[in-house]
């Protein structure tokens, strides 16, 4: 079970971290959650900045090329993931692929934290 604490020392990681393949994404995803529940603004952004630093300064031809381009927007699909299951977030992502009519999730608390700091970057049309 992560705690508070995990989620602290991992900010430390993450900020030494300069190759996008080496996040841990359980722990980042672990982070946001923690953060945004407990209202915690500074350590929220601090771990976004870091993400944001580790993405857009790993030019390696190994990383996924699809994490670095915009990674606002896939910090906020997180928090979606967050919210509502990554499965829900699969399924409608899957949806939009098949040319699927879906209704988009609900802001949950976690991308309205994020929202907050940041702004909406997932869909282009808010």
């Amino acid at each position: 079970m992560n705690t508070l604490e995990d989620s602290l020392r991992y900010i430390a990681k993450l900020e030494r971290t300069r190759r996008i393949n080496r996040v841990d994404f359980n722990r980042l995803t672990n982070a946001l959650r923690d953060f945004a529940q407990s209202a915690d603004q500074e350590h929220f952004k601090r771990i976004v900045d870091a993400y944001i630093s580790c993405a857009e300064n790993d030019y390696s031809d190994d990383g996924p090329a699809d994490l670095r381009g915009e990674p606002l927007a896939f910090l906020e699909w997180l928090c979606i993931g967050l919210d509502h299951s990554f499965t829900s977030v699969g399924l409608r992502s899957w949806k939009a692929e098949a040319g699927v009519a879906y209704e988009r999730l609900p802001v949950g608390e976690i991308q309205t934290f994020f929202r907050e700091l940041y702004g909406s970057h997932f869909y282009k049309d808010h």
